[in-house]
C-alpha cells in the first residue's frame, strides 16, 4: 500500500509539475514576439520573408501544440510570393517530452497555395531550402522524426517552367500519411495517400495515389504496392485509366519493380476502348533508364464501321526509357484480322519530341476500318495544321494495302517531317501491273500538297475505276505527273491544281462511245449534227494514244492528243474543268482506212475527211456531239478537187500519148 501511495504522489506531482509548466507557457506567451522574431530567423537563415497575418496560439489539450493562420513566406531575396496557407495545427506528445524525446503528433495543414518554378538555367526555387552542398564524399546525416501523420488539404501546387515557357496547376489537393518514423536506421512510412480533382475543359477528373507502405533500410527501398488511379467524366467523354506498380524494391541507384500493370476503360461516344497491358519492370538510376522488357496484353476496340466489334488488339513487345536524355526507344507488335504490324520507334525529347519510326505491315485493307461516308452538304475541310508540332521520320513498308479502294503491293515510304513540312520521299510500289515511284510534299503553313509521280507500265483502266468509279479510258503505259494545289477545302484544292501531266498508252479504248459506229449510222444524216451520250458497252479502239496537259487554275489544257488505229486517227484539244467536274473537250476523228475494220464500207464516204466530237457536260455523265454540219459542203469540196485532179491527171497523160505519137512519126 505504501509503494501505490509512493506512486500515487509522484504522479501527483508531475501533473502539478505539468499543469505549472503550461501555467507559465500560457502566462509568458506573446504571440505578437514570437511572430516577430520567428520572421527575423527565417529571413536571417533563408533569405525570405516570413508573414504571419492570423492567430497563433497555443493548446495544451489532448496534445501540445500550435496554431497558425494566414501565413505565407516570399521567394528567395524577394516579395515574390512562394507560399501561403490558411491554417497550420502542430502538436507533439507529451509524454514523450518528459524523457526529452520529440515526437509529433499530427502536422495539419489547410489551403496551402506553393507556386515551383524551373529557371531558363534549369534552377529550382527551392534550392536554397534544400540545403548547401556536401563536400565531395561526405554525406549529410539523415534528419531524424516520428511523425503519427500528416495532413494537408485542399492544397493547390503551380508547376512554371520557364525554359518550355509552360504552367501547370493542380488545386484540391489532398495529402495523407500514416505514421512515419526516420532516423540513421532507416525510414518507415506506414502509408501515403494522395488525390486530387478538377475540371479540364467542361468535364471533371481525379487523380489518386495510394502507397500502403515505404520502408528503407540503409540504401535499399521496399514497397509492396504503388497504384495510381485518374478519372475523367463528362458529358461527351468517360475514362478510368489505372497504374499498379508492385514488389518494388532496390535502390535509388538500382530499382527493380516485379510488375507493372495499366487498365484503360475509355469511351468517346459510340467510340470505346478497354484493356490492360502487364511487363516486369527494371529502373537504373545510375544510367537514368526505365526497362519494361515483356509487354503483353491487349486493347478491344469498338466503334462504327468496324469489320468486327469489338476489334481486339493484342500487344507485345518492349520499351526502354531513358530519362537523362531524355529519350523512349521500343518494338511494340500486334495483329488483327489479316495485318501483322511490327513497329521499332525511337523518341527524343526535347523543345519539341523527336520521333523516328519504322513501320512493317504485311496486308492492310484500310478501307473496312474506316466509317461509311455521308453524303455531306458542306466542303470538306482539309486542315494540315496539325503538321507543325510533328517532328519525325522514318520509313513504311506494306506488302499489300488498300486506301480509298486503290490498291498496291511492295509499298515502300520514306518520310521526314519539321517545321510544318512533311517530304514523302522517295516513296516506291507495285501498282496496276506497272510500278510508281516519286515525292510528294505537304506544307501545313500554306495548306499546299504537291506530288511528282511517274507510273510506268501501268493498266489504266482499273486504276481510274477505283479513284473515280468511271470507266473512260482502258490501255497500259505511262504516266507522269507533277502537280500542287492549295486550300482549305477540297473543292479549293481541286481549283487551284496546277502543274503538268502526260500520258503514253497502248492498246487501248476511249469509253462512252464508238466514233465508226456513230460515224456508220449517222451517213445518212450528213449536213446535221448527231448528238449522242456515253454508253457504257461503246468505246473506240486505239493502238497507241499520246497527251500533255497544262494544268492552271484547276482546269487541265490538251492540245496535242494523238491517236492511231487501223481505221482512224485522232487528234484533239480542249480543257478539262477539274475544280468543276466539266469536260468541253473536242476529239478530231480522221477515217484513213479501207472497208475494212470498224468502219466497214458505210465510212468510205467520210475517207479523208476530220469529223470534229465534242465531249461536254459533267465527269459522271458525258455527252458526245458529233459536228457534222458542215461535212457536206466539206465533202463535195474534196471531190471536186479530187476530179480536178483526175481531170489535171487525164489531160496530162493525153499531152503525152499525142506528144509520143508525134515524136514516133517524125523518126
Amino acid at each position: 500500500m505504501n509503494i501505490l501511495k509512493r506512486v500515487a504522489i509522484v504522479f501527483a506531482a508531475l501533473l502539478l509539475l505539468a499543469a505549472a509548466v503550461f501555467a507559465y507557457l500560457a502566462a509568458t506567451f506573446d504571440a505578437a514576439r514570437i511572430k516577430q522574431e520567428a520572421a527575423q530567423a527565417v529571413l536571417a537563415k533563408t533569405g525570405r520573408t516570413l508573414t504571419i497575418e492570423g492567430d497563433l496560439a497555443l493548446k495544451f489539450w489532448p496534445s501540445l501544440g500550435v496554431d497558425v493562420a494566414r501565413a505565407s513566406l516570399s521567394e528567395h531575396e524577394s516579395k515574390q510570393f512562394f507560399a501561403s496557407l490558411d491554417a497550420a495545427h502542430v502538436s507533439v506528445r507529451v509524454l514523450p517530452l518528459l524523457s526529452k524525446k520529440i515526437v509529433v503528433d499530427s502536422v495539419d495543414i489547410d489551403g496551402l497555395k506553393l507556386t515551383l518554378v524551373k529557371d531558363r538555367d534549369g534552377h529550382l526555387n527551392i534550392d536554397d531550402l534544400l540545403g548547401s552542398k556536401q563536400p565531395s564524399g561526405a554525406t549529410a546525416p539523415p534528419p531524424e522524426f516520428d511523425v503519427a501523420g500528416i495532413h494537408i488539404n485542399n492544397a493547390q501546387l503551380t508547376w512554371r517552367d520557364e525554359r518550355a515557357n509552360s504552367t501547370l496547376k493542380i488545386a484540391d489537393l489532398d495529402f495523407v500519411t500514416g505514421h512515419a518514423v526516420g532516423g540513421k536506421d532507416g525510414l518507415t512510412v506506414d502509408g501515403l495517400r494522395l488525390s486530387t480533382a478538377g475540371k479540364l475543359d467542361a468535364d471533371s477528373f481525379t487523380l489518386a495515389l495510394d502507397v500502403p507502405g515505404i520502408t528503407r533500410k540503409g540504401e535499399q527501398f521496399s514497397a509492396v504496392k504503388v497504384g495510381i488511379k485518374a478519372t475523367l467524366k463528362g458529358a461527351a467523354r468517360n475514362a478510368v485509366v489505372s497504374l499498379d506498380l508492385s514488389n518494388i524494391e532496390g535502390t535509388l541507384q538500382s530499382l527493380k519493380m516485379g510488375g507493372l500493370a495499366l487498365g484503360l476503360d475509355a469511351a468517346m461516344g459510340d467510340k470505346k476502348i478497354k484493356g490492360s497491358l502487364a511487363t516486369p519492370l527494371a529502373l537504373d538510376m545510375e544510367s537514368k533508364s526505365l526497362l519494361l522488357p515483356t509487354i503483353s496484353g491487349g486493347f478491344d476496340v469498338d466503334m462504327p464501321g468496324l469489320p468486327a466489334r469489338p476489334l481486339r488488339l493484342p500487344i507485345s513487345g518492349r520499351i526502354k526509357a531513358e530519362y537523362g536524355k531524355p529519350a523512349v526507344s521500343g518494338n511494340l507488335l500486334t495483329a488483327f484480322d489479316e495485318t501483322h504490324i511490327d513497329a521499332r520507334f525511337n523518341v527524343v525529347f526535347g523543345a519539341s519530341a523527336n520521333i523516328g519510326l519504322e513501320l512493317d505491315i504485311d496486308k492492310l485493307n484500310v478501307d473496312k476500318y474506316l466509317p461509311p461516308t455521308a453524303d455531306k452538304q458542306a466542303d470538306d475541310r482539309v486542315d494540315l495544321s496539325a503538321l507543325k508540332r510533328l517532328n519525325a521520320s522514318g520509313t513504311l513498308r506494306v506488302g499489300e494495302l488498300q486506301v480509298k479502294n486503290i490498291k498496291a503491293r511492295n509499298v515502300r515510304v520514306s518520310f521526314n517531317a519539321a517545321h510544318g513540312k512533311v517530304d514523302i520521299a522517295p516513296h516506291s510500289a507495285d501498282l496496276y501491273g506497272g510500278q510508281v515511284s516519286g515525292s510528294a510534299s505537304l506544307n501545313a503553313s500554306s495548306n499546299r500538297i504537291a506530288l511528282k509521280e511517274s507510273l510506268r507500265g501501268i493498266n489504266v483502266d482499273p486504276l481510274i475505276k477505283d479513284i473515280a468509279g468511271k470507266e473512260m479510258i482502258e490501255g497500259r503505259g505511262d504516266v507522269s505527273l507533277d502537280i500542287a494545289t492549295q486550300g482549305d477545302t477540297v473543292t479549293a484544292m481541286k481549283k487551284s491544281l496546277s502543274g503538268t501531266a502526260g500520258a503514253v498508252l497502248r492498246d487501248g479504248a476511249i469509253k462512252g462511245i464508238n466514233i465508226a459506229q456513230t460515224l456508220r449510222s449517222a451517213k445518212a444524216k450528213l449536213g446535221g449534227d448527231v448528238t449522242q451520250a456515253a454508253s457504257a458497252t461503246d468505246k473506240t479502239d486505239f493502238s497507241e494514244l499520246s497527251a500533255s496537259f497544262k494544268i492552271a487554275n484547276g482546269v487541265a489544257r490538251n492540245d496535242d492528243l494523238a491517236a492511231k488505229s487501223p481505221f482512224l486517227r485522232l487528234g484533239g484539244n480542249g480543257d478539262i474543268d477539274i475544280g468543276n467536274s466539266q469536260l468541253n473537250y473536242v476529239l478530231k476523228a480522221s477515217v484513213v482506212g479501207t472497208a475494212a475494220g470498224q468502219g466497214g464500207k458505210e465510212t468510205d464516204a467520210l475517207k479523208g475527211l476530220t469529223v470534229p466530237v465534242r465531249v461536254s457536260g459533267p465527269f459522271d455523265k458525258p455527252a458526245f456531239k458529233l459536228e457534222l454540219a458542215n461535212l457536206v459542203s466539206d465533202a463535195a469540196k474534196a471531190r471536186l478537187e479530187d476530179k480536178k485532179q483526175e481531170i489535171k491527171e487525164k489531160t496530162q497523160q493525153k499531152v503525152q500519148d499525142q506528144l509520143k505519137g508525134k515524136l514516133k512519126g517524125l523518126f
